[in-house]
Formats: structure tokens, sequence, C-alpha cells
């Protein structure tokens, strides 16, 4: 809609006697985005959407007091955490943030891969209520997420972008980066005890990593809810800490995890990775993706990590063509996702218009 239409059909809403709920969309909706992250992973799935719009459709972001630094180190200044300030569009990428929120159009960017378990609705996990029913437009990585969303809230709008934060790891579109040193990487899914299969692998693989520690330099990630032990846990062991994601893309040609979206966002980038097994996991219950449909990487089975590792470095075309399809499945716009939820948000805004 053109600015000249916009601005008509204001006129004859404002000679009108009462105001129509779509005068109240048209205010909210004219008003810049607001950016909300409450957690540094959460705030690494907007920093590159945020960066990318138009300055006119770019208001503030608010993350708490201890990552204000960090987030103008990302070139970006922060506003004091407050979901409810201001009444235009807000953007999050945390379930939670959504919960604090009152009163204002809900633009929900999904910072995982759409993992689902079987009997499970869960307001974090696509297809989930209560916080999720409040959205206006789910940004999603993959078709396959969008139509679980989109079946679950047929009132919301759902666009397919893909994962903007992964761009940066692209020479071009579909050209991967390759990794900045020999390193390999372990990453591990915080203990949750919701059902078996969130469970962490990593207090049963402690040993194995010592031992591959020996052979190779390894760097150690873990969930944020892990808190800060399980580093001194994982230099205890020969691994080299890394609380921050980014680097085990940078710089790892090898990436081993028990079940995280982490998993899915390494193999955009082609290369191997190994997947380890809890002894929780249940082999005979179908969740989908990670349990046991679409497997990116070899599992430890009948060959040590070690042993595994080495196979795993040593490429084959068949492996490679396997990561490229499960790449395909679970993201669309390999290196371009940012434009594409820039793109997403701007129309959204002029549909909102229209409602």
């Amino acid at each position: 809609m053109s600015k000249s239409n916009i601005l008509l059909r204001l006129q004859r809403l404002a000679q009108q006697k009462y105001t129509p709920w779509f005068a109240i969309n048209i205010h909210r909706v004219s008003l810049p985005f607001t950016f909300v992250a409450t957690q540094k992973q959460y705030a690494h799935h907007l920093i590159p959407i945020y960066k990318a719009m138009p300055k006119t459709a770019r208001g503030l972001f608010h993350v708490p007091t201890p990552l204000h630094t960090w987030l103008k180190n990302q070139g970006i200044e922060p506003c004091h955490l407050n979901t409810n300030k201001g009444t235009g569009p807000l953007v999050t990428a945390g379930i939670c943030d959504i919960e604090t929120a009152t009163r204002r159009p809900i633009i929900y960017v999904e910072h995982g891969v759409g993992m689902q378990y079987a009997n499970i609705c869960f307001a974090h996990l696509p297809g989930g209520h209560d916080a999720r029913d409040r959205v206006n437009l789910f940004l999603s990585p993959s078709y396959r997420c969008g139509k679980i969303d989109q079946e679950a809230h047929p009132w919301a709008q759902v666009s397919i972008v893909g994962c903007p934060k992964m761009d940066k790891y692209f020479v071009t579109p579909n050209v991967p980066k390759p990794p900045t040193t020999d390193y390999i990487s372990f990453s591990t899914h915080w203990d949750w005890p919701l059902i078996p299969e969130t469970r962490s692998a990593w207090p049963e693989y402690r040993w194995a990593l010592k031992e591959a520690a020996r052979s190779y330099k390894i760097l150690g990630h873990a969930h944020p809810r892990w808190g800060d032990k399980i580093y001194e846990d994982f230099k205890g062991i020969g691994l080299i800490p890394c609380r921050e994601p980014n680097e085990i893309f940078e710089k790892s040609m090898l990436h081993i995890c028990d079940n995280s979206s982490l998993l899915y966002e390494f193999n955009l980038l082609n290369r191997p990775s190994v997947v380890i097994n809890s002894k929780h996991y249940r082999k005979n219950v179908q969740h989908g993706l990670r349990f046991w449909d679409h497997i990116p990487g070899c599992m430890t089975e009948n060959l040590s990590l070690v042993e595994l590792i080495a196979s795993s470095l040593a490429q084959k075309e068949e492996t490679e063509k396997h990561r490229k399809a499960i790449a395909d499945l679970t993201y669309v716009n390999h290196g371009t996702a940012t434009q594409a939820a820039v793109s997403a948000l701007l129309e959204w805004q002029e549909t909102y218009i229209l409602s």
C-alpha cells in the first residue's frame, strides 16, 4: 500500500464518529519495530535482522543490563529491558519475552531448528500454545517448521525465512566459508528432564572426550542453562572452553553434539558431525529430525569417539549429499535469510495495516 493510500484511509477514519479496531492496528504498526532479547542466544538471531532493517522501521533494541556492553560491541545501542515500552510491534526470539509483553503485535523469530517431541505441547516448541497463541507473525527456518506453527495457529501469518544468524558464515549464497582452524568442537544440550530425549549425553561421554582431547583440539560449549561450572569441567578434561557458539561456526572443522539446534546450524556449513546418544534416548520413540529421521552425522554405535572423528573427517561424497539434503530440509535461504526476514517484516507491516 502506498503512503498516499494510507494517508487517504486515515483521513476517512478521522471523519468517522468512532474508532474501528483496524485504526488501532494502523497506529501500532506504523511505529518502528521494537526488538527484545532477554538472553544472548536470542540476540544472536535478532541482531542481523535489526542491522538490516531500514532506519525508519528500526526502533529500540532492549536487553538486560548485563548484556549492554556486549550489544554495544555488536554495533547496536542497547536500551534498558522493558517489553512494554511503546506500542509498536515487538520482535523477539524468546517465548519468555512474549509472556511479559502486553497489548502489542508480536513477531516471533524461531531460534531453533524446530524440534518437536511426540505428545508434548509446550510453548517453547513449534506447535505449542500459551505464549505462541499471541504471535501475529512467525519467522520460521523451514517449510517443515512453518507448517507446524501454521496448523497450530491458523489466525497468525507465517513466513519461511531461514536462519539469519548463519548468513555471515557464507561467502555467497549456498557457499559456506571454510573453518579457520583445525579445531573440532563439542556442544551439549542442558539436562532437561522433560522427557528422556531432552537429557544431556555429556556425563556419559566425559571420559571419551578426555581421550579425544589428547589427539584433537576440542572447543567445549554448553547450553546457557548449565551455568559456569561446566566450563571448569571442560577445562579439567582438556577441552577449550567456548561460551560463544560463533567460535564453533568460525573455527571448527567437525562438531560433536547430543541434541541441539547447533547440530543443524553447523550442518548448514557442509562440515561433518558426530552425533552422540545418551543411554536415556529411546530408539523405539519417533520424534522426527534428530530422533530418528534426519540425523546430520555419524552416530557413536560400534566405533569409539576417536575412531568416529577420524572416519567422519575423511569426507565422502555420499555424506556430503546427506548433509545437503538435511540442510535443505531444515533451513531455507542459505546465506540470504536476513534479507528474507526483513522483507517478511515489511510485507507483514503493510498486510497488517490492511487487515
